[in-house]
């Protein structure tokens, strides 16, 4: 989930699934039944671009879907337009 509060509804649903919850947090957010917190800024678009960017990045790479270096689009497709 992009923040835990606003996402509370999706977070409880989770637990009673059983399915892990990876939350995006700030310094103001709970933990509270969050497996895994990845700290960073989840109010601004720019930073919430670069965080999805990443994580697409990553799974592409590691899945042997694209090439490492190989990943085509930026950042700027990630963000939120204004």
């Amino acid at each position: 989930v992009t923040d835990p509060w606003p996402d509370r509804n999706a977070v409880q649903d989770a637990i009673k699934m059983g399915i892990p919850v990876i939350a995006l947090c700030d310094t103001n957010n709970q933990a509270n039944n969050i497996d895994l917190v990845v700290p960073c800024n989840n109010k601004g678009k720019k930073s919430l671009g670069l965080l999805f960017w990443l994580i697409a990045k990553g799974y592409m790479e590691n899945r042997g879907l694209v090439q490492k270096g190989g990943f085509s689009h930026v950042v700027e497709d990630f963000a939120a337009e204004e």
